[in-house]
């Protein structure tokens, strides 16, 4: 609908490996490591960027229930 925020993620074109140092993630691993896969170049939600080029921009504001 029209006035409305959009959640966009806008991918690269070509595909790069996946490595567990450049997730963003607490675990340390990865069992997706050494695969080939697209990854995210920036990520809009509700029209706020919240990650572009590998850098996460805006703290999460889910609730912990």
């Amino acid at each position: 609908e029209e006035g409305f925020y959009a959640d966009i993620v806008i991918f690269e074109k070509r595909e790069r490996e996946i490595r567990a140092e450049n997730l963003h993630s607490k675990c340390g691993w990865t069992p997706y490591e050494g695969f080939s896969a697209l990854h995210p170049k920036i990520v809009i939600r509700r029209g706020e960027v919240i990650f572009d080029e590998g850098v996460v921009s805006s703290k999460g504001s889910g609730r912990e229930i």
